[in-house]
């Protein structure tokens, strides 16, 4: 089979995790909102949890 480019959608969705992941590891902590590390599996994927 030969090989396709990938899909738009696809190239973008890598751009952005790649500068997601540069900003984890250059900025961490700094900067306006909470980090990663706060964020539990329930809040990320229950919305709001405890205000």
């Amino acid at each position: 089979m030969p090989s396709k480019p990938l899909p738009t959608w696809l190239q973008l969705l890598a751009i952005l995790l790649v500068a997601w992941l540069l900003k984890t590891q250059l900025f961490g902590h700094r900067g306006a909102g909470a980090s990663s590390e706060d964020w539990t599996p329930e809040q990320i994927h229950g919305g709001q949890g405890q205000a």
